[in-house]
């Protein structure tokens, strides 16, 4: 009688079961990493089922994701809709560019006692302030040196944001006025100051030299004979009537009108006056109408991640 042992073969299906068997681990408890979680061996992905599950309940967890808002009054809404005792408001200056106000809904409760148990914050609205197209096209061109053409192009489509008749300004602005001893142009001196810009567009600057009413005395050279080759008298301040945000308030702001003259050329830039108080003072009184008509608490800043 043979006693040699003989050895079962090997199956595929054997093979396969002893490869999982090898690198599947203990599973962990579902509260660990959810349902019907199965954890593999180092080098290998942990996978969980939740989401797959959570396709067939009849109702979320809980309420989760972003709205975004055109306006502040809709903002306001849904924050009233949701709040309860633990929302907040988070104001976001976005360094005068980007500036928001987040609302988190499901945000921590007040407190650090062990009863006040950390919510997830994922239920949120947003409005982003939408800038309006005067306070752009100031902002931008704000300090920027402009050849002659391009600045009298400005000046003649940005006319109707001049105030026009500087008598009735804001006493901030008569106050910037007496301060540096100018008088404010009017509307229609600086639509005369893009007119007389452009006919001298390519001409050279002689010289330029300050009156004793404020304004400058500009002095072009011109080939054109039929041309007025005359000096050109240009205001030092003028005033600005913007909003800041998109149908908002109108804000008066004062601009110096400032010039280089290099190589016979002139270029022109104007400088905006305490731009950075007027938007504070538009993005503060946006906050405090959301704080004030939605009862929440407001912090300045961005909320955690």
């Amino acid at each position: 009688m043979d006693n040699t042992n003989t050895k079962k073969p090997v199956t595929e299906a054997d093979a396969v079961a002893s490869i999982v068997e090898r690198n599947i681990a203990k599973p962990l408890p579902l509260s660990a990493v959810g349902p019907s979680a199965i954890v593999l061996s180092e080098g290998l992905r942990i996978e969980s089922m939740k989401e797959f599950f959570d396709e067939y309940l009849a109702k979320p967890e809980r309420r989760k994701g972003t709205a975004n808002f055109d306006d502040l009054d809709s903002f306001i809404a849904h924050a009233k809709r949701f709040a309860d005792t633990g929302s907040a408001i988070f104001a976001d200056r976005g360094l005068l560019r980007t500036p928001r106000l987040t609302s988190v809904i499901d945000y921590h409760w007040a407190g650090h006692e062990k009863d006040t148990d950390p919510r997830f914050g994922g239920h949120r609205g947003i409005y982003s302030f939408p800038l309006s197209t005067e306070w752009t096209a100031w902002k931008e061109a704000d300090g920027k040196a402009l050849d002659q053409a391009a600045f009298a192009s400005f000046l003649e489509d940005r006319l109707l944001d001049v105030v026009g008749d500087p008598s009735n300004a804001s006493s901030s602005a008569k106050a910037f006025a007496d301060a540096l001893n100018v008088t404010f142009a009017p509307a229609w001196r600086l639509l005369e100051l893009s007119r007389g810009l452009s006919v001298r567009v390519g001409s050279s600057v002689r010289n330029a030299q300050n009156l004793q009413t404020g304004e400058v005395q500009v002095n072009f050279v011109t080939e054109h004979q039929d041309e007025t080759g005359g000096p050109l008298k240009v205001p030092s301040a003028f005033i600005v009537a913007i909003p800041v945000f998109r149908q908002g308030d109108k804000y008066e702001i004062p601009a110096r009108l400032r010039y280089r003259i290099k190589d016979g050329k002139i270029s022109w830039f104007y400088e905006l006056h305490g731009v950075d108080k007027v938007f504070d003072h538009a993005f503060r009184e946006a906050c405090t109408k959301a704080q004030t008509e939605t009862n929440l608490p407001l912090f300045f800043g961005t909320p955690e991640a």
